[in-house]
């Protein structure tokens, strides 16, 4: 079953996260092993912000280099669930100033609708949403409806949409002292 998926990357380049090769190798390596193992469930598939190793103890360790400055982050609630954990990350670990709006609060692992239908008539029964896995802040709460909130809250307006960024740069000197 799973010898034909291919694996490996184009023309002998580095594959990229989101290429589905991370998935190909967890659904080779760690969920046929589960399966042969006779397992109930399998690990948890390598999702958005960080891939840990096959080999992880589920611990993401420290850079050995690290960034020293102060940081100031823009958010707005048009980016889609890897923004959501990057923003919630940053704010629940008090790693930086935010400005702008909070992100939009995505974050189920899958999500989709299904319709039921009788056989014969395909008359709809019912109407049901799958909802597989939640995203964990790292302030412990679900990330899915619960964005980051920003420190600096600047909506867009019809008022300021042409000067919106250079308002959010101005912001952002202000809080690092720069004139």
């Amino acid at each position: 079953m799973l010898r034909g998926i291919e694996r490996g990357s184009r023309a002998g380049l580095p594959p990229e996260l989101d290429d589905g090769t991370w998935l190909k190798r967890w659904l080779e390596g760690d969920v046929a092993r589960a399966i042969q193992a006779g397992q109930r469930y399998t690990n948890d598939v390598p999702f958005k912000v960080a891939h840990l190793p096959d080999y992880s103890d589920g611990v993401i360790d420290p850079a050995e280099v690290h960034f020293r400055g102060p940081l100031v982050c823009w958010f707005a609630p048009y980016g889609g669930s890897h923004l959501d954990q990057f923003a919630s990350i940053i704010v629940d670990n008090g790693l930086g100033h935010t400005i702008g709006m909070s992100p939009g609060g995505y974050s189920n692992t899958w999500e989709w609708e299904e319709t039921l239908v009788f056989p014969q008539s395909k008359e709809p029964v019912v109407e049901f949403m799958w909802s597989i896995g939640h995203t964990i802040r790292p302030n412990g709460e679900i990330l899915e409806g619960n964005p980051a909130q920003v420190a600096d809250y600047v909506p867009v307006t019809r008022d300021n949409y042409l000067t919106y960024y250079e308002e959010l740069l101005a912001r952002t000197f202000r809080h690092l002292g720069i004139r």
